[in-house]
């Protein structure tokens, strides 16, 4: 009774020569032969029929886009791969300084302090609809009596009126004996070198460690986002390429040798 279909309740009514024939003949669909069957067999009558096995389908590889046009999927392709290279490129660029810079390679420079200040200026960017946004940064601006440099600091506040961090820096650099910048040996020569640290009266203020981890938490999402997009548009280009490369074409191989 488990293996009944929605034929069986129709061909219940028929006779044992109706069954034979509907089981005999080609006409009818596969169900309906084997209800006949089946209902012969309740009737204690064999018949010798074997429905046809259904061809194993193989699950086909999944490839990006497979069903569009294929204008359509090349400018897809396209963007997403600029948008993966454009997001490594920015996950670089914001860390690069810090990436090729390490504590041995850094100079110091000390004095005393000559002025410290902190400018507050409106900036604007466009969104990612296009619209202006505006917000507001925040430049800690010192030099020293020792140095012809001008050092700065900056970063943006969104809407805030002040920055607590650079108060607090200017502060303790106005209050100072003596300072100690931390700069790059490569920028030793330039006017506006890059602050890595800030040492006052021997005590640190501004850590190496915090300077060049500032962008780290933005940098690793931009990579992420590079390397799969840039992944993803490589492999809906090249899929049978990306495949080899993986290694993946040789496991299909040998589980279908196996």
């Amino acid at each position: 009774m488990a293996d009944r279909n929605t034929f069986t309740e129709k061909l219940t009514s028929k006779s044992d020569s109706e069954l034979r024939r509907i089981v005999s003949s080609s006409k009818y669909v596969d169900e309906a032969r084997l209800s006949a069957k089946r209902l012969l067999a309740e009737r204690s009558e064999q018949v010798d029929y074997k429905p046809p096995q259904q061809p194993i389908k193989q699950k086909s590889r999944w490839i990006p886009g497979r069903h569009l046009d294929a204008e359509h999927k090349k400018r897809y392709e396209w963007r997403i791969l600029f948008y993966g290279v454009g997001c490594l490129i920015s996950a670089f660029y914001l860390n690069f300084e810090s990436i090729v810079t390490t504590r041995s390679s850094l100079t110091e420079l000390s004095g005393s302090i000559r002025n410290s200040e902190i400018l507050i200026d409106n900036v604007s960017r466009k969104g990612r609809l296009g619209n202006e946004v505006r917000s507001r940064r925040a430049t800690l601006i010192f030099s020293l009596n020792e140095h012809q440099k001008l050092f700065k600091l900056r970063e943006n506040i969104g809407h805030e009126f002040s920055n607590s961090e650079y108060d607090r820096l200017s502060r303790l650099l106005l209050n100072s004996e003596s300072v100690s910048v931390w700069i790059s040996e490569s920028q030793v020569d330039s006017i506006e070198p890059k602050v890595f640290q800030i040492d006052v009266n021997g005590q640190t203020i501004l850590d190496f460690d915090s300077v060049t981890s500032k962008y780290s938490a933005v940098s690793a999402l931009l990579l992420f986002l590079g390397l799969g997009a840039t992944g993803f548009a490589l492999y809906s280009k090249y899929p049978k390429r990306i495949r080899r490369l993986l290694g993946f074409d040789e496991k299909v191989a040998d589980t279908t040798v196996k």
